[in-house]
């Protein structure tokens, strides 16, 4: 009778545990008492600042920045459970007076969904294919923020959902150290291999690596140090990248050329190459991994 007695204390201690660890969203709230609920709610969606962990220059970018200090647009897209989008996504201009920049409000029928928001900035436009495939128009990849949520909407749950974007992209500067650059210099060709220009925002990854171009037309006289950001999206959370540079005058005659290899990146990070891009012959440089960590890495091109 005891070995019988703690055998049913051992079982519904295992069923309580059991109980406990019930996901609230695993429990459909559209249905009470076995009678599905029907009905909409207008939610509001506020995007109220961006996470970035790398030092900025000027400033510590660890905490929650303002909407307006790191983009231009905002877009906020609505999928149902199955992935369809609802309705159509809407942008937002920095600017616009008739706004308030970073709150949406959007109706939806009871039922599971999932909301993607997405900061950049730049003329580009933003490609949302599905929630696996994010682009922008001319290839370009810019500085960006995201935030993926799933919510369940119903009669109890809150119409008020607070969004805290998160950048999404590897950065990569091109610090320029000739004590001479040439003045013809007017455009500058990044080839880049061993990442992409399309986003899955579920990873956070590109979905496949690709061979892609980012064009860079100078405005005005050239000054040393010279320096050009780009940015890229990575097959993972980390690895490393090659970056061919074409120098051209105003013609698109070749002024210089160099092939950078094994740049070390990470997403939320910024890696810098320094070295002499002028003439095209020998030179050596080092990278320096800016991040939240204090880790140097030290790389030769």
């Amino acid at each position: 009778m005891k070995n019988i007695f703690w055998s049913i204390v051992l079982l519904l201690s295992l069923v309580a545990c059991q109980t406990m660890t019930f996901d609230e969203e695993e429990i459909n709230p559209t249905e009470q008492n076995g009678t599905e609920q029907r009905g909409t709610k207008e939610m509001h969606f506020h995007c109220a600042g961006f996470k970035s962990t790398y030092l900025e220059e000027t400033e510590d970018a660890t905490k929650a920045s303002s909407t307006q200090e790191y983009t231009d647009h905002i877009i906020l897209a609505i999928y149902d459970k199955d992935g369809n989008q609802v309705g159509n996504a809407i942008k937002q201009d920095k600017g616009d007076p008739n706004i308030t920049y970073g709150t949406f409000s959007y109706t939806l029928e009871y039922g599971k969904y999932t909301i993607l928001a997405i900061g950049w900035n730049g003329e580009q436009q933003c490609l949302i294919t599905s929630l696996e495939n994010i682009s922008f128009s001319e290839n370009w990849v810019p500085q960006m923020f995201i935030c993926r949520q799933n919510i369940v909407v119903s009669e109890s749950y809150s119409n008020q959902r607070t969004m805290t974007l998160k950048r999404c992209v590897a950065t990569w500067v091109l610090n320029c150290t000739d004590k001479n650059i040439p003045q013809e210099a007017s455009v500058f060709k990044f080839r880049f291999t061993n990442a992409g220009n399309t986003l899955n925002s579920e990873t956070l990854c590109c979905p496949k690596t690709q061979e892609f171009e980012r064009k860079v037309v100078s405005e005005g006289n050239l000054s040393s140090p010279l320096r050009i950001t780009a940015h890229c999206f990575l097959p993972q959370e980390s690895g490393t990248i090659n970056v061919k540079v074409s120098v051209y005058d105003k013609s698109e005659n070749i002024i210089a050329e160099r092939e950078i290899t094994d740049i070390p990146m990470r997403i939320n990070c910024r890696t810098i190459s320094s070295g002499n891009l002028f003439p095209i012959g020998e030179a050596n440089g080092n990278v320096t991994f800016e991040t939240e960590y204090t880790e140097d890495i030290n790389h030769s091109f």
